[in-house]
């Protein structure tokens, strides 16, 4: 469970659990984008707004939801684990930071262009493909993939992570919408939203899928909804409502003009080939090549070119940095690129970097003036992103050159609770090592064992312990890493916390006691356990 539904769970403590009957007539909860067409906006008028409603009804429930762009990084954070909404729409089968139903449809990335054009591509080494004025995504597989192929000095790139309430002009349709005006020859898009263009609306299009173009990089994917990790029942109610419902969401995809591709294990199955499985060297390759830096003649020349026609440097290096590519690097900082602007996109080129897991670009970028604590907009500095990505090479970096290991960001977390809460007991222990405060508290009260307790990781509490965390820490709201276990019926916490001299008697704000609040939540293991200890 994560730690801000274990928070949440904690200053409730004293609610009766819903019956499952009761849980039923609650509304499904979605977590939408405001204004990202064709697949959802705040008027209801996406594809995915439309299977909503579907599975609302079949469900037997309400649709409520919780608006918040899907672009960008904090999305998971700022909507399931927040407790602002239930359900994600349209996530990929495996996406690592929800649970994930069964998936309801596979589509794939597509080449769409005019069909007055008349082109005939056969393959992403066709040489026309050089000539065009070609549309690309500036984080896409789609672009990558073209590159691989030698396509790049004509592409234009489209700055996408786009927040729909600030930013609307910069929406992942647009570049679709200019090859239909006759601004761009080509672009490269997901296929959910170019055949939206092509049969919703009705555009001269021809798509051309892209799966089948490249053997080193996957374009098709499976989409599934995601819940959050303990939310097992609502997946298994998805799931059903899903299967139950299939012929209208075929029909919905259908209208929309989603490019869907064969699934035998889809809910809606398509007619266009699938790739089918890479090789051993393909994913072994898939799994390195950002570990890789390489320069580019052919991108350095084409980056010369759109900074002559006026093009933002500091834009620019981000773009230079996930393309890891050095030389463009140094070039773009030569010219005066700020390493530390966030150039109409969610994070820096240092954020990038880490993010990325592209150490050496990380080194060039911090040898010329990175800030290296410098926090993003959802209060992460580069060292949490490192951890939360689990790099030891670029926590060892960071380190080395000084980051702060202790800064809790605005998010209300810390290098350590990251490692804490999504890496290991060798990330934990990789900053212990280094110096990081067993007993730093978040500016709401809680510390790394409580972090640790919500968590459950094997071996990270008592490595805690070990090195000298304070068992008995209360919170703002008086609750202790006692009371949390307690609360979630975690009794190898509790036993760890009760041999490490954890007090029993303590109270939190509502003058509960740890085995009151097992006994209140019907936690048996913990009550139990408790109710073994003398009191006083």
């Amino acid at each position: 469970m994560s730690l801000k539904a274990t928070l949440a769970l904690a200053a409730a403590l004293a609610c009766a659990n819903f019956a499952a009957a009761a849980e039923d007539a609650l509304p499904l909860r979605v977590c939408a984008d405001p204004g990202n067409m064709p697949l959802s906006n705040n008027k209801g008028e996406g594809f995915q707004n439309k299977v909503a409603e579907v599975l609302a009804k079949g469900m037997g429930t309400t649709l409520e939801y919780y608006w918040y762009p899907y672009y960008g990084r904090g999305l998971v954070r700022s909507t399931l684990n927040a407790g602002q909404c239930d359900v994600l729409m349209d996530v990929p089968s495996d996406f690592e930071m929800a649970l994930t139903t069964k998936p309801y449809f596979k589509s794939t990335f597509v080449l769409v262009h005019r069909n007055d054009r008349k082109y005939h591509i056969g393959s992403l080494d066709d040489p026309l493909l050089k000539t065009l004025n070609i549309g690309v995504f500036q984080s896409s597989p789609a672009r990558e993939a073209l590159r691989s192929h030698g396509v790049l000095e004509k592409t234009r790139v489209q700055y996408v992570f786009f927040d729909s309430y600030s930013n609307t002009k910069d929406y992942p349709g647009k570049q679709v919408e200019q090859v239909v005006d006759g601004t761009l020859d080509a672009a490269e898009a997901w296929g959910p939203i170019a055949g939206y263009y092509a049969v919703k609306k009705k555009a001269p299009l021809t798509l051309l899928p892209m799966n089948r173009l490249d053997d080193g990089i996957p374009l098709e994917f499976e989409m599934s909804l995601g819940v959050r990790r303990a939310d097992k029942d609502l997946k298994q109610r998805l799931d059903r409502a899903l299967e139950a419902n299939r012929d209208e969401i075929r029909a919905i995809l259908a209208d929309y003009g989603v490019p869907l591709v064969h699934c035998d294990d889809c809910v809606v199955s398509g007619d266009l080939p699938e790739h089918g499985p890479y090789t051993a060297i393909e994913k072994a390759h898939l799994q390195a090549r950002g570990d890789h830096p390489e320069s580019s003649a052919q991108e350095l020349a084409a980056t010369k070119s759109r900074l002559a026609e006026g093009g933002d440097a500091s834009k620019e290096l981000v773009d230079a940095v996930l393309g890891n590519d050095p030389d463009r690097v140094r070039f773009l900082l030569d010219r005066g690129a700020d390493p530390n602007k966030v150039a109409e996109l969610d994070y820096n080129a240092l954020q990038t970097a880490v993010r990325e897991g592209h150490l050496a670009i990380a080194q060039i970028l911090l040898e010329r003036g990175a800030d290296i604590d410098r926090l993003d907009k959802d209060g992460w500095s580069p060292l949490m992103f490192a951890v939360y990505r689990n790099n030891p090479d670029m926590i060892a970096l960071l380190l080395r050159k000084g980051a702060n290991k202790d800064i809790y960001g605005t998010s209300g977390w810390s290098a350590l609770s990251v490692a804490i809460t999504y890496g290991d007991a060798a990330r934990v222990k990789q900053l212990l090592d280094a110096g990081a405060n067993v007993n730093a508290a978040n500016a709401a009260g809680y510390t790394p064992v409580m972090f640790a307790t919500a968590k459950s990781a094997d071996g990270v509490l008592d490595l805690l312990i070990q090195r000298g965390a304070k068992v008995g820490a209360a919170n703002k709201a008086g609750i202790t890493s006692l009371m949390l276990a307690a609360a979630e019926n975690n009794a190898d916490a509790a036993r760890l916390l009760l041999a490490a001299g954890a007090d029993t008697t303590t109270k939190d704000a509502e003058g509960q006691t740890a085995l009151e609040i097992a006994r209140a939540k019907r936690n048996a293991q913990v009550e139990a356990l408790l109710s073994e200890r003398p009191k006083g």
